[in-house]
């Protein structure tokens, strides 16, 4: 049977999920409603290495489920039903766990994001905790969030802010839904939703330049950075450790920059973890560095012949072109900003000035009722936009 936590969130019993029988009884409940709620705690290089499912939160309005990876071996059937398009997933800022579930072989289908719902309803973009006092005068205790989801047994607060976080979702969702009606902006929100299905990760083929202080390096030590970095990700697969927690990050930069003072004293660098603190890991370390180098060298020179021959855009260039859509688009944005308030955030807002830079069209990075405000708004202050759309 099911175990009943003996305690509710908004009048809601809360239950906690651990067999893959206890499962197969939700999803069988699941497959008889038009809509629940869903959340997810997961973890990413915080605790462990990657992207790592914790909890599962689901509130069909009758019970709230706590469904416990760490005993269930197979979600398969709960996936089927996530993908299910004639049942609604009624979510709170939702890409991460979209990413999470594609990562997972799950691909949502009928997707609706409250967050979303909430900005197209004339709100400023809120966290759930400032929407729940916003929208119900409800004060969330979000310090569990950051809390060790894969830590068993879990904290009896960290199973109460589970279950508030997939308690309150649907008749959120009810207010929220009918002043998208009230307001006619019911396809808005269609068009957002099909957009969440898209979702994809995006491809960092540069992660290491996330690292603060990279600006201050050249070519070549952003070359010898990125296979250290690559090293320490292979470290820290091994190890099922956050990369962070194998070799901080600033201790990459200065490998880098300072490598011989910094493997002089490698063994007194606070941070780093025991597991690499040894002769043999010091070793090849100082082989990767070495194999960087040498690499550096030969792009170095290929890169110096790649801007002779003016392969390289021009940085002048770049940010003449950023200012020129600038000048364009602020009007624009600012129009709507007055009109539709923070509606227009997702209309026109960084990314999508970044993807025009780079070449893109309105027509195929807008969807069609951010296409159509665009132009309005556009076609009310006389500007033409005519190069952009197509």
């Amino acid at each position: 049977m099911i175990q009943d936590l003996n305690f509710s969130v908004n009048d809601i019993p809360v239950h906690y999920v651990q067999s893959d029988e206890q499962l197969q009884e939700v999803v069988e409940k699941l497959k008889l409603v038009r809509e629940f709620a869903l959340d997810l705690e997961f973890d990413r290089n915080k605790f462990k290495y990657g992207f790592n499912l914790c909890l599962v939160q689901i509130c069909d309005g009758e019970f709230i489920y706590l469904l416990d990876p760490k005993t269930i071996e197979s979600f398969d059937g709960l996936w089927e039903v996530v993908e299910d398009p004639s049942i609604m997933k009624v979510t709170f800022s939702c890409r991460q766990d979209v990413l999470l579930l594609k990562h997972l072989g799950c691909y949502p289908l009928n997707i609706y994001d409250l967050q979303i719902a909430h900005i197209l309803g004339g709100n400023e973009k809120m966290s759930f905790k400032n929407t729940m006092e916003a929208v119900f005068h409800i004060n969330i205790d979000k310090q569990q969030q950051v809390s060790n989801w894969h830590t068993r047994p879990l904290k009896a607060k960290q199973l109460e802010y589970a279950a508030a976080d997939v308690a309150y979702l649907l008749p959120m969702k009810k207010q929220m839904h009918q002043t998208l009606i009230d307001l006619g902006r019911l396809p808005w929100i269609e068009e957002e939703r099909k957009l969440l299905e898209e979702i994809e990760p995006k491809q960092n083929s540069q992660p290491h330049l996330n690292i603060p202080d990279t600006g201050r390096l050249d070519f070549a030590s952003k070359h010898i950075l990125k296979r250290i970095f690559e090293h320490r990700d292979e470290i820290a697969k091994k190890l099922d450790k956050p990369p962070a927690r194998v070799i901080p990050n600033s201790v990459l930069i200065d490998l880098v920059s300072e490598p011989r003072e910094t493997m002089d004293n490698w063994f007194d660098i606070s941070g780093i973890s025991y597991r690499v603190k040894n002769y043999k890991a010091l070793k090849q370390i100082k082989q990767v560095l070495n194999n960087g180098k040498a690499e550096a060298q030969v792009l170095s020179q290929t890169s110096q012949a790649d801007k002779r021959n003016g392969k390289q855009a021009s940085v002048r260039e770049k940010i003449k072109k950023r200012e020129e859509i600038k000048k364009v688009f602020d009007p624009i944005r600012d129009k709507l900003n007055q009109e539709i308030k923070a509606a227009s955030t997702l209309m026109i807002n960084n990314r999508i000035l970044d993807q025009l830079i780079a070449g893109a069209n309105l027509r195929s990075i807008l969807s069609k009722y951010a296409l159509m405000e665009v132009i309005r708004a556009a076609s009310a202050l006389n500007i033409d936009i005519d190069r952009f759309l197509d």
